[in-house]
């Protein structure tokens, strides 16, 4: 039964859209600074994405921060999936630097109580 409102048609030439002759990829990819920061993000045009991080062409978080080394990408047919991919990713390295935060700030914590009131 169709969906009220919508084509079939509409639906199916939605799942293959077409742009400059190629089939429409989505990119997830994850940059580093020398620091160890982490930038994750997606995009539908990897190769000026990227370029656009390494040579800080757009104002943001990877130009403040300096991210320019790509560690890690994967590309996806669905849009849906490579933002839910990238959700993942990015709860994935929060949980990471949590879990790292945490070992430093334990010994510390510690000795604040030791010389507290």
């Amino acid at each position: 039964m169709p969906i009220r409102g919508v084509s079939t048609h509409a639906r199916c030439a939605t799942l293959s859209r077409v742009r400059d002759g190629f089939y429409y990829k989505y990119w997830v990819y994850i940059l580093t600074s020398r620091t160890g920061t982490l930038y994750i993000g997606i995009t539908g045009y990897f190769d000026k994405r990227i370029h656009q991080h390494k040579f800080d062409t757009i104002e943001g978080f990877t130009k403040k921060y300096q991210c320019h080394r790509l560690v890690y990408y994967e590309s996806f047919q669905d849009a849906i999936i490579a933002i839910s991919r990238e959700k993942t990713n990015q709860t994935l390295a929060s949980r990471k630097e949590n879990r790292i935060n945490r070992k430093v700030e334990s010994p510390l914590a510690g000795l604040g109580r030791k010389l507290g009131p």
